[in-house]
């Protein structure tokens, strides 16, 4: 199984935030997953997506279908950060075929960064 990569975030609060992955292999006919907690333990959702919702929020693009690698490109607009109200959040990046094939590739901390203009 492969390891699990970790990586911190800091989303400026009021602002689009925009992160892009590269993943060593292919993803063609893979979707993707994503969800902020307070902490991983928590029962509320702070956040959501995947590259099914209509919003255009996480894409797969196969950006480097010769070598067999993919981008994932996952931003948040600055209307659904605007209205973020934590200190810090727990997060994971999933891919997935069906329910059976998931692989979790990413996970860690979000710092959010207050927005003093509003």
């Amino acid at each position: 199984m492969a390891r699990v990569q970790k990586k911190n975030w800091v989303i400026p609060q009021g602002s689009t935030w925009r992160c892009s992955i590269i993943y060593d292999s292919d993803l063609d006919g893979w979707e993707a997953r994503s969800q902020m907690r307070l902490t991983v333990e928590d029962e509320a959702i702070i956040f959501e997506t995947d590259t099914t919702d209509a919003d255009g929020v996480f894409t797969i693009t196969l950006d480097f279908p010769e070598i067999g690698k993919a981008q994932l490109l996952f931003v948040i607009p600055s209307t659904v950060t605007a209205a973020f109200d934590f200190d810090t959040a727990a997060y994971d990046i999933e891919i997935y075929k069906d329910p059976t094939e998931v692989k979790r590739i990413l996970q860690g901390v979000i710092t959010l960064n207050k927005e003093v203009t509003r």
